[in-house]
Protein backbone atom coordinates (compact mmCIF):
# COMPACT_ATOMS: atom_id res chain seq x y z
CA UNK A 1 0.00 0.00 0.00
CA UNK A 2 0.86 3.55 -0.13
CA UNK A 3 3.47 4.95 2.21
CA UNK A 4 6.42 7.39 2.06
CA UNK A 5 10.12 6.17 1.25
CA UNK A 6 12.68 8.25 2.38
CA UNK A 7 16.43 8.39 -0.28
CA UNK A 8 17.79 6.79 2.80
CA UNK A 9 16.02 3.58 2.73
CA UNK A 10 15.84 3.62 -1.24
CA UNK A 11 20.07 4.00 -0.81
CA UNK A 12 19.89 1.14 1.86
CA UNK A 13 17.46 -1.03 -0.24
CA UNK A 14 19.77 -0.54 -3.25
CA UNK A 15 23.14 -1.61 -1.19
CA UNK A 16 21.52 -4.62 0.51
CA UNK A 17 20.39 -5.71 -3.32
CA UNK A 18 23.63 -5.17 -4.44
CA UNK A 19 25.54 -7.11 -1.46
CA UNK A 20 23.19 -9.61 -1.47
CA UNK A 21 23.54 -10.16 -5.62
CA UNK A 22 27.25 -10.21 -4.82
CA UNK A 23 27.32 -12.94 -2.22
CA UNK A 24 25.02 -15.34 -4.33
CA UNK A 25 26.85 -15.05 -7.69
CA UNK A 26 30.74 -15.02 -5.96
CA UNK A 27 30.41 -16.59 -2.87
CA UNK A 28 31.25 -20.33 -4.44
CA UNK A 29 34.58 -20.64 -2.10
CA UNK A 30 32.89 -20.19 0.83
CA UNK A 31 29.67 -22.00 -0.04
CA UNK A 32 32.13 -25.21 -0.63
CA UNK A 33 33.05 -25.42 2.94
CA UNK A 34 29.89 -23.91 4.70
CA UNK A 35 28.00 -26.71 2.78
CA UNK A 36 29.92 -29.49 3.13
CA UNK A 37 28.16 -32.81 4.65
CA UNK A 38 29.65 -35.57 6.30
CA UNK A 39 27.81 -39.07 6.86
CA UNK A 40 24.17 -38.71 6.93
CA UNK A 41 21.91 -40.74 9.56
CA UNK A 42 18.89 -42.78 7.79
CA UNK A 43 16.00 -40.04 8.17
CA UNK A 44 13.28 -40.55 10.63
CA UNK A 45 10.23 -42.27 8.61
CA UNK A 46 7.02 -40.92 10.74
CA UNK A 47 4.89 -39.37 8.57
CA UNK A 48 2.52 -36.58 8.73
CA UNK A 49 -1.45 -36.20 8.15
CA UNK A 50 -0.88 -33.23 5.99
CA UNK A 51 -3.39 -32.07 2.97
CA UNK A 52 -2.90 -34.01 0.12
CA UNK A 53 -2.87 -33.64 -3.35
CA UNK A 54 -5.07 -33.61 -6.09
CA UNK A 55 -4.84 -37.26 -7.99
CA UNK A 56 -6.21 -36.56 -11.34
CA UNK A 57 -3.55 -33.57 -11.66
CA UNK A 58 -1.11 -36.66 -10.08
CA UNK A 59 -2.30 -38.80 -13.19
CA UNK A 60 -1.55 -35.92 -15.46
CA UNK A 61 1.79 -34.98 -14.18
CA UNK A 62 3.10 -38.98 -14.19
CA UNK A 63 1.95 -38.89 -18.53
CA UNK A 64 4.59 -35.54 -18.24
CA UNK A 65 2.32 -32.74 -18.76
CA UNK A 66 3.73 -30.27 -16.03
CA UNK A 67 1.43 -27.53 -16.25
CA UNK A 68 1.30 -24.54 -13.70
CA UNK A 69 -0.45 -21.06 -14.54
CA UNK A 70 -2.08 -22.36 -18.01
CA UNK A 71 2.15 -22.76 -18.93
CA UNK A 72 2.79 -26.42 -20.45
CA UNK A 73 5.86 -28.29 -20.66
CA UNK A 74 5.21 -32.24 -21.66
CA UNK A 75 8.36 -34.30 -21.62
CA UNK A 76 6.81 -37.67 -21.54
CA UNK A 77 6.16 -39.95 -18.90
CA UNK A 78 9.81 -41.21 -18.70
CA UNK A 79 11.57 -37.13 -19.72
CA UNK A 80 13.39 -35.07 -17.80
CA UNK A 81 11.96 -31.91 -16.88
CA UNK A 82 14.89 -30.53 -15.54
CA UNK A 83 16.68 -30.37 -18.83
CA UNK A 84 14.19 -28.11 -20.23
CA UNK A 85 13.96 -24.23 -19.74
CA UNK A 86 11.31 -23.40 -17.94
CA UNK A 87 8.61 -20.90 -20.01
CA UNK A 88 8.82 -18.20 -17.34
CA UNK A 89 9.95 -17.04 -14.08
CA UNK A 90 7.13 -17.61 -12.28
CA UNK A 91 6.39 -21.17 -13.85
CA UNK A 92 10.59 -21.95 -12.72
CA UNK A 93 9.63 -20.62 -9.27
CA UNK A 94 6.90 -23.79 -9.21
CA UNK A 95 8.64 -26.32 -10.77
CA UNK A 96 11.81 -25.32 -8.12
CA UNK A 97 9.68 -25.63 -5.26
CA UNK A 98 8.38 -28.88 -5.86
CA UNK A 99 4.71 -28.02 -5.42
CA UNK A 100 3.59 -31.16 -8.36
CA UNK A 101 5.34 -33.63 -5.72
CA UNK A 102 1.92 -33.85 -3.78
CA UNK A 103 -0.43 -34.23 -6.60
CA UNK A 104 1.61 -36.86 -8.19
CA UNK A 105 1.66 -38.94 -4.50
CA UNK A 106 -1.67 -38.58 -4.42
CA UNK A 107 -1.82 -40.46 -7.30
CA UNK A 108 -2.92 -44.21 -6.65
CA UNK A 109 -1.00 -45.17 -9.88
CA UNK A 110 2.30 -47.81 -8.88
CA UNK A 111 4.58 -45.73 -10.31
CA UNK A 112 3.76 -42.65 -8.62
CA UNK A 113 6.88 -43.32 -5.57
CA UNK A 114 9.56 -44.27 -8.69
CA UNK A 115 8.52 -41.32 -10.55
CA UNK A 116 8.59 -39.06 -7.76
CA UNK A 117 12.41 -40.20 -6.59
CA UNK A 118 13.59 -40.30 -10.61
CA UNK A 119 12.52 -36.46 -10.59
CA UNK A 120 13.62 -36.09 -6.99
CA UNK A 121 17.17 -37.52 -7.77
CA UNK A 122 17.62 -35.88 -11.50
CA UNK A 123 17.08 -32.25 -9.81
CA UNK A 124 19.52 -33.63 -7.46
CA UNK A 125 22.23 -34.34 -10.22
CA UNK A 126 21.18 -31.19 -12.26
CA UNK A 127 20.82 -28.08 -9.53
CA UNK A 128 22.05 -30.28 -6.09
CA UNK A 129 25.24 -28.52 -5.85
CA UNK A 130 24.29 -25.15 -6.50
CA UNK A 131 21.68 -22.63 -8.72
CA UNK A 132 21.57 -19.31 -7.88
CA UNK A 133 17.94 -18.92 -8.51
CA UNK A 134 16.82 -22.82 -7.62
CA UNK A 135 18.91 -21.71 -3.94
CA UNK A 136 17.15 -19.06 -3.67
CA UNK A 137 15.88 -18.82 -0.16
CA UNK A 138 12.38 -18.90 -0.84
CA UNK A 139 12.04 -21.12 -3.11
CA UNK A 140 14.43 -23.22 -1.18
CA UNK A 141 12.07 -23.09 1.95
CA UNK A 142 8.93 -24.59 -0.14
CA UNK A 143 11.23 -27.39 -1.81
CA UNK A 144 12.55 -28.24 1.47
CA UNK A 145 9.28 -28.51 3.10
CA UNK A 146 7.59 -30.70 -0.14
CA UNK A 147 10.38 -32.90 0.60
CA UNK A 148 10.74 -33.10 4.05
CA UNK A 149 6.70 -33.52 4.80
CA UNK A 150 6.53 -36.57 1.79
CA UNK A 151 9.55 -38.31 2.85
CA UNK A 152 8.07 -41.16 3.95
CA UNK A 153 7.18 -42.93 2.18
CA UNK A 154 7.68 -41.39 -1.02
CA UNK A 155 11.57 -40.42 -0.88
CA UNK A 156 12.37 -43.49 1.74
CA UNK A 157 11.25 -46.67 0.77
CA UNK A 158 15.04 -47.18 -0.69
CA UNK A 159 16.87 -46.18 2.24
CA UNK A 160 19.70 -48.21 2.50
CA UNK A 161 20.48 -47.65 -1.17
CA UNK A 162 23.59 -45.48 -2.55
CA UNK A 163 20.76 -42.83 -4.16
CA UNK A 164 18.66 -42.08 -0.81
CA UNK A 165 22.27 -41.54 0.74
CA UNK A 166 22.74 -38.76 -2.07
CA UNK A 167 19.21 -37.55 -1.67
CA UNK A 168 19.55 -37.22 2.66
CA UNK A 169 22.66 -35.63 2.47
CA UNK A 170 21.55 -32.77 -0.30
CA UNK A 171 19.11 -32.50 1.85
CA UNK A 172 21.29 -31.35 4.67
CA UNK A 173 23.43 -29.22 2.76
CA UNK A 174 19.96 -27.70 1.24
CA UNK A 175 18.95 -27.17 5.47
CA UNK A 176 22.21 -25.62 5.81
CA UNK A 177 22.00 -23.11 3.06
CA UNK A 178 18.60 -21.97 4.61
CA UNK A 179 19.55 -21.64 8.03
CA UNK A 180 22.40 -19.46 6.95
CA UNK A 181 19.88 -17.05 4.27
CA UNK A 182 17.23 -17.43 6.80
CA UNK A 183 17.58 -13.78 7.63
CA UNK A 184 17.25 -12.65 3.65
CA UNK A 185 13.71 -14.02 3.83
CA UNK A 186 10.62 -10.59 3.42
CA UNK A 187 8.89 -10.80 6.16
CA UNK A 188 5.38 -12.71 5.95
CA UNK A 189 4.76 -16.85 6.12
CA UNK A 190 7.27 -17.72 4.04
CA UNK A 191 9.58 -16.76 7.55
CA UNK A 192 6.85 -19.30 9.52
CA UNK A 193 7.36 -21.87 6.97
CA UNK A 194 11.15 -21.44 6.59
CA UNK A 195 11.54 -21.82 10.42
CA UNK A 196 9.10 -24.78 10.65
CA UNK A 197 10.76 -26.53 7.76
CA UNK A 198 14.45 -26.00 9.53
CA UNK A 199 12.56 -28.01 12.79
CA UNK A 200 10.86 -30.59 10.78
CA UNK A 201 14.46 -30.71 9.18
CA UNK A 202 15.65 -31.59 12.87
CA UNK A 203 13.01 -34.17 13.35
CA UNK A 204 13.65 -36.25 10.54
CA UNK A 205 17.67 -36.13 10.84
CA UNK A 206 18.69 -36.13 14.94
CA UNK A 207 15.35 -35.63 16.61
CA UNK A 208 15.62 -33.26 20.18
CA UNK A 209 19.48 -32.16 20.48
CA UNK A 210 19.58 -31.43 16.71
CA UNK A 211 20.81 -27.60 15.74
CA UNK A 212 18.35 -27.43 13.60
CA UNK A 213 15.84 -28.63 15.51
CA UNK A 214 16.77 -26.26 18.01
CA UNK A 215 17.41 -23.42 15.67
CA UNK A 216 13.61 -24.06 14.18
CA UNK A 217 11.82 -23.90 17.08
CA UNK A 218 13.75 -20.87 18.43
CA UNK A 219 12.93 -18.94 15.15
CA UNK A 220 9.21 -20.10 14.69
CA UNK A 221 8.34 -19.15 18.51
CA UNK A 222 9.78 -15.52 17.29
CA UNK A 223 7.80 -15.21 14.24
CA UNK A 224 4.92 -16.94 15.64
CA UNK A 225 4.71 -13.82 18.41
CA UNK A 226 5.15 -11.48 15.79
CA UNK A 227 2.33 -12.83 12.86
CA UNK A 228 0.06 -15.44 14.36
CA UNK A 229 -2.43 -12.46 16.25
CA UNK A 230 -4.37 -13.36 19.22
CA UNK A 231 -7.65 -14.39 17.03
CA UNK A 232 -5.46 -16.76 15.38
CA UNK A 233 -4.82 -14.79 12.23
CA UNK A 234 -2.10 -13.52 10.76
CA UNK A 235 -0.56 -9.77 10.23
CA UNK A 236 -1.13 -10.32 6.35
CA UNK A 237 -5.28 -10.50 6.64
CA UNK A 238 -5.09 -12.96 4.11
CA UNK A 239 -7.33 -15.82 4.79
CA UNK A 240 -5.84 -18.01 2.73
CA UNK A 241 -2.20 -17.84 4.69
CA UNK A 242 -4.40 -19.33 7.52
CA UNK A 243 -4.34 -22.40 5.72
CA UNK A 244 -0.82 -22.37 3.93
CA UNK A 245 0.38 -22.31 7.89
CA UNK A 246 -2.09 -24.26 9.89
CA UNK A 247 -1.17 -27.14 7.14
CA UNK A 248 2.47 -26.53 7.87
CA UNK A 249 2.20 -26.35 11.81
CA UNK A 250 0.35 -29.67 11.65
CA UNK A 251 2.76 -31.98 9.98
CA UNK A 252 5.39 -30.16 12.03
CA UNK A 253 3.98 -31.08 15.41
CA UNK A 254 2.96 -34.36 14.16
CA UNK A 255 6.28 -35.24 12.97
CA UNK A 256 7.48 -33.95 16.50
CA UNK A 257 4.81 -35.83 18.65
CA UNK A 258 5.48 -38.73 16.77
CA UNK A 259 8.97 -38.75 16.98
CA UNK A 260 8.16 -38.35 20.58
CA UNK A 261 10.47 -35.44 21.67
CA UNK A 262 8.96 -32.06 23.66
CA UNK A 263 8.15 -29.23 20.69
CA UNK A 264 6.89 -25.78 21.10
CA UNK A 265 4.16 -24.55 23.26
CA UNK A 266 3.66 -21.54 21.70
CA UNK A 267 3.23 -23.91 17.80
CA UNK A 268 0.14 -25.98 19.74
CA UNK A 269 -1.09 -22.47 20.97
CA UNK A 270 -0.92 -20.89 17.37
CA UNK A 271 -2.35 -24.25 15.62
CA UNK A 272 -5.30 -24.23 18.39
CA UNK A 273 -6.07 -20.16 17.66
CA UNK A 274 -5.85 -20.62 14.01
CA UNK A 275 -8.73 -23.67 13.26
CA UNK A 276 -11.06 -21.42 14.45
CA UNK A 277 -10.40 -18.46 12.43
CA UNK A 278 -10.18 -20.56 9.69
CA UNK A 279 -13.83 -22.01 10.25
CA UNK A 280 -14.61 -18.05 10.76
CA UNK A 281 -13.45 -17.28 7.34
CA UNK A 282 -15.77 -19.95 5.79
CA UNK A 283 -19.31 -19.62 3.29
CA UNK A 284 -22.06 -21.97 3.73
CA UNK A 285 -20.47 -23.85 0.91
CA UNK A 286 -17.10 -24.66 3.37
CA UNK A 287 -15.35 -22.57 1.00
CA UNK A 288 -13.19 -19.19 2.49
CA UNK A 289 -14.14 -15.61 1.68
CA UNK A 290 -11.67 -13.98 -0.97
CA UNK A 291 -10.08 -10.78 0.87
CA UNK A 292 -6.31 -9.72 0.70
CA UNK A 293 -4.23 -11.50 -1.36
CA UNK A 294 -6.67 -14.82 -0.80
CA UNK A 295 -8.94 -17.10 -3.09
CA UNK A 296 -11.93 -19.32 -2.22
CA UNK A 297 -10.06 -22.30 -1.57
CA UNK A 298 -10.68 -25.84 -1.92
CA UNK A 299 -13.20 -27.03 0.60
CA UNK A 300 -12.10 -30.32 1.44
CA UNK A 301 -8.18 -29.35 2.21
CA UNK A 302 -10.25 -26.89 4.37
CA UNK A 303 -12.62 -29.87 5.99
CA UNK A 304 -9.15 -31.77 6.47
CA UNK A 305 -7.58 -28.62 8.18
CA UNK A 306 -10.19 -28.75 10.82
CA UNK A 307 -11.48 -32.38 11.22
CA UNK A 308 -9.74 -32.51 14.40
CA UNK A 309 -10.09 -29.16 16.00
CA UNK A 310 -12.16 -28.61 18.49
CA UNK A 311 -14.47 -25.62 17.27
CA UNK A 312 -17.48 -23.60 18.81
CA UNK A 313 -21.02 -24.87 17.58
CA UNK A 314 -21.21 -21.84 15.64
CA UNK A 315 -18.35 -19.60 14.58
CA UNK A 316 -17.36 -16.50 16.22
CA UNK A 317 -18.84 -13.57 14.92
CA UNK A 318 -15.65 -11.13 15.21
CA UNK A 319 -12.16 -11.45 14.30
CA UNK A 320 -10.99 -8.09 16.16
CA UNK A 321 -7.46 -8.33 15.90
CA UNK A 322 -7.39 -9.17 12.34
CA UNK A 323 -9.75 -7.30 11.55
CA UNK A 324 -13.15 -8.89 10.16
CA UNK A 325 -16.23 -9.23 11.30
CA UNK A 326 -19.19 -11.92 10.35
CA UNK A 327 -22.84 -11.66 10.60
CA UNK A 328 -25.55 -15.05 10.81
CA UNK A 329 -29.08 -14.39 9.88
CA UNK A 330 -31.09 -17.62 9.14
CA UNK A 331 -29.24 -18.93 6.10
CA UNK A 332 -27.13 -15.78 5.29
CA UNK A 333 -23.59 -15.17 5.86
CA UNK A 334 -22.00 -12.27 5.93
CA UNK A 335 -18.24 -11.51 5.87
CA UNK A 336 -17.21 -7.78 6.20
CA UNK A 337 -13.69 -6.58 5.94
CA UNK A 338 -13.54 -4.16 8.99
CA UNK A 339 -9.65 -3.87 9.46
CA UNK A 340 -6.88 -1.59 8.38
CA UNK A 341 -4.01 -2.24 6.30
CA UNK A 342 -1.46 -4.50 7.00
CA UNK A 343 1.75 -3.41 8.62
CA UNK A 344 4.68 -2.33 6.13
CA UNK A 345 6.30 -5.74 5.71
CA UNK A 346 3.41 -7.78 5.51
CA UNK A 347 0.95 -5.68 3.09
CA UNK A 348 2.74 -6.98 -0.13
CA UNK A 349 -0.87 -9.16 -1.08
CA UNK A 350 -2.83 -6.43 0.91
CA UNK A 351 -6.10 -4.83 -1.33
CA UNK A 352 -7.62 -1.56 -1.62
CA UNK A 353 -10.84 -3.03 -0.33
CA UNK A 354 -11.74 -0.94 2.87
CA UNK A 355 -15.48 -2.46 4.07
CA UNK A 356 -15.26 -4.94 1.60
CA UNK A 357 -17.44 -7.72 2.04
CA UNK A 358 -19.32 -11.15 0.87
CA UNK A 359 -22.46 -12.51 1.44
CA UNK A 360 -23.72 -16.33 0.63
CA UNK A 361 -26.66 -18.11 1.54
CA UNK A 362 -27.41 -22.32 1.57
CA UNK A 363 -27.76 -21.89 -2.08
CA UNK A 364 -24.53 -20.17 -2.89
CA UNK A 365 -22.64 -17.06 -2.89
CA UNK A 366 -24.57 -14.07 -4.09
CA UNK A 367 -22.66 -11.03 -3.60
CA UNK A 368 -18.50 -11.58 -3.73
CA UNK A 369 -15.30 -10.10 -4.15
CA UNK A 370 -12.66 -10.91 -7.23
CA UNK A 371 -10.05 -12.38 -4.90
CA UNK A 372 -6.97 -13.74 -6.32
CA UNK A 373 -5.14 -17.06 -7.62
CA UNK A 374 -1.63 -18.17 -7.54
CA UNK A 375 -2.36 -19.46 -11.36
CA UNK A 376 -3.34 -15.81 -12.84
CA UNK A 377 -0.61 -13.72 -14.72
CA UNK A 378 0.68 -11.12 -12.55
CA UNK A 379 -0.86 -8.13 -14.25
CA UNK A 380 -4.39 -9.69 -13.50
CA UNK A 381 -3.39 -10.40 -9.57
CA UNK A 382 -2.08 -6.24 -9.61
CA UNK A 383 -5.90 -5.27 -11.36
CA UNK A 384 -7.61 -7.69 -9.00
CA UNK A 385 -6.07 -6.02 -5.78
CA UNK A 386 -7.79 -2.63 -7.13
CA UNK A 387 -10.76 -1.47 -5.09
CA UNK A 388 -13.24 -2.21 -8.02
CA UNK A 389 -12.79 -5.98 -8.21
CA UNK A 390 -14.16 -5.66 -4.63
CA UNK A 391 -18.27 -5.48 -2.91
CA UNK A 392 -17.10 -2.34 -1.74
CA UNK A 393 -17.89 1.64 -2.20
CA UNK A 394 -15.89 3.68 -4.96
CA UNK A 395 -15.55 7.46 -5.37
CA UNK A 396 -15.77 8.35 -8.80
CA UNK A 397 -14.09 5.31 -9.72
CA UNK A 398 -10.69 5.99 -8.29
CA UNK A 399 -8.93 2.94 -5.88
CA UNK A 400 -8.67 3.86 -2.29
CA UNK A 401 -4.90 4.50 -2.69
CA UNK A 402 -1.94 3.79 -4.72
CA UNK A 403 -0.12 0.14 -5.22
CA UNK A 404 4.35 0.54 -4.52
CA UNK A 405 5.57 -0.98 -7.26
CA UNK A 406 7.37 -4.48 -6.75
CA UNK A 407 11.64 -3.83 -5.81
CA UNK A 408 11.20 -0.84 -3.70
CA UNK A 409 9.53 -1.01 0.01
CA UNK A 410 9.99 1.29 3.14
Amino acid sequence: MASRISLISTGLTFIRKVYTGFAVEYGAPMRFFNLRVGKTPIFFEGRADIIKGDPKIGSSLLKGHFIHSVQLLDVGAQGDIWALAAPSEKYAEWLHGFHWLPDILASKEKSAIIRARELTDSWIGHFGKWNSFAWNPDILTHRLYNLLAYWAPALSTDSLSEAADIRRKNIVRQLKRLSATYSRLPKGPIRLKAAAVLAMGGVRRDGRDDAFFQRGLDLLDDEIAAQILSDGGLSTRNPNDIVEMLDVFIALDQLIQSRGIQGSPSLTRAIDRMQPALNFFQHRDGKLGCFNGGGEGNADKIKQLLKRAKLPENPFLVCPNTGYQRVLAGEVTLIFDTGETPAIGYDYDAHQAPLAFELSTDAGRLIVNCGRSAELDENWNTAMRQTDAHSSLILNDQSVGKLIPEGVRS
